[in-house]
């Protein structure tokens, strides 16, 4: 009868074990969700620094637009085509994919 009894009480430890590392596992606080917000918190990481060098960018554009009358024209130009008289623009077509080969061609 001993030996059951020994036998009994090493399952059931087995059991809590197994039980409370399942828990620990895959609970609501456990190794799982800790990865998981481990992957997230890098990808977040990851958007606020190309957030912010966006930002620094667009402040340093800002500065250039109010203080150099040069850089303003220039954007004047490119974005909406216009220019002095006088001057002449060439527009030039991107290379589009075709449909069958996937190859470069020139439309």
């Amino acid at each position: 009868m001993n030996k059951f009894i020994n036998y009994s009480l090493r399952i059931i430890l087995f059991l809590f074990i197994v039980y409370f590392g399942y828990q620990i596992y895959t609970g609501p606080r456990g190794v799982k969700d800790w990865l998981k917000a481990r992957k997230e918190r890098v990808k977040v990481s990851l958007q606020y620094d190309t957030v912010l060098l966006e930002k620094n960018r667009l402040q340093e554009e800002l500065l250039a637009f109010k203080n150099d009358p040069r850089f303003l024209e220039g954007e004047v130009r490119k974005n909406l085509k216009k220019g002095k008289k006088g001057e002449v623009f060439y527009i030039f077509q991107d290379e589009k994919l075709a449909f069958a080969d996937d190859k470069h061609i020139k439309k």
